[in-house]
């Protein structure tokens, strides 16, 4: 069971003989969170009895206003014929609409970045950026010389895995997802990034290859940074823009890997 607020217990039982637990841990924790993912994936067998047991509080959950999620369930016939039969409008709720946990947890991601009306944000123009803290309006202007500005319509992909790492882009306006390609055409995202943050940064510290798919999710208005032009211009204001946006990369790069240690001391806990 897993907290869309992080507050969760995580539960894969091979054999669902305990559905009264998973039940009462269920409602512990929907007392703090918005969504629930009921993972199946490791569940082998499920007896009649815990079905019933489970399809009560399922439909309570609802009627509260916490969207629950069932996940693993798509080789188990039985169990989805039988939530459609005894939960109302069951296919209108985002209760079967995710096959794996991944699937599920960006769902409930998508949710909780509809609420903030990301497109109503407005445009974060170069001066707003995070990358182009501390910079004087000579050096913004210097900036600004270098870069070309690109739409990208909703879906489109700003660049792949595996493409030449060789770009910065400076998101204006829209929002963009980062995300690696899985299994079965599948795809598991990393990150969300809107307008006055950046994606590609890392380039700029290794020339190598692109590690993610970046796609626009809404429509994007975006100023690119070629690095090569960047390396190209050999006048002051050029080098005090090259000084200081490796010093802001660094500092979010390491902001970004505290956070990861600090993600990963929490599971080991």
């Amino acid at each position: 069971i897993e907290g869309a607020d992080g507050d969760g217990l995580a539960f894969h039982a091979c054999v669902f003989v305990s559905a009264e637990i998973v039940n009462r841990e269920a409602t512990r924790v929907a007392a703090n969170a918005r969504y629930l993912i009921l993972d199946f994936g490791r569940v082998g067998a499920i007896e009649e009895g815990a079905l019933n047991l489970l399809t009560a509080p399922v439909g309570s959950l609802y009627d509260l206003g916490v969207a629950v999620l069932l996940t693993g369930i798509s080789d188990k016939y039985l169990v989805s014929r039988t939530l459609r039969t005894r939960i109302a409008g069951a296919d209108a709720l985002p209760l079967l609409a995710c096959d794996d946990v991944d699937h599920a947890l960006e769902w409930c991601e998508e949710q909780l970045l509809a609420d903030q009306n990301p497109g109503d944000e407005g445009a974060a123009p170069l001066a707003e950026q995070a990358f182009c803290a501390g910079f004087s309006a000579a050096e913004l202007n210097a900036l600004a010389s270098l870069l070309e500005r690109r739409e990208f319509a909703a879906g489109a992909c700003l660049c792949r895995e595996g493409d030449a790492a060789d770009s910065l882009y400076f998101i204006v306006a829209g929002q963009v997802s980062v995300s690696v390609p899985l299994a079965l055409a599948r795809a598991g995202r990393i990150s969300t990034v809107g307008a006055g943050s950046a994606v590609g940064e890392m380039a700029m510290l290794d020339h190598g290859r692109r590690s993610a798919d970046i796609v626009a999710d809404v429509a994007v208005s975006c100023l690119v940074l070629d690095y090569h032009r960047l390396e190209a211009a050999t006048d002051r204001a050029a080098e005090r823009v090259r000084l200081k946006l490796v010093t802001n990369i660094a500092r979010v790069l390491t902001r970004k890997l505290r956070q990861a240690t600090l993600e990963i001391k929490l599971l080991r806990t």
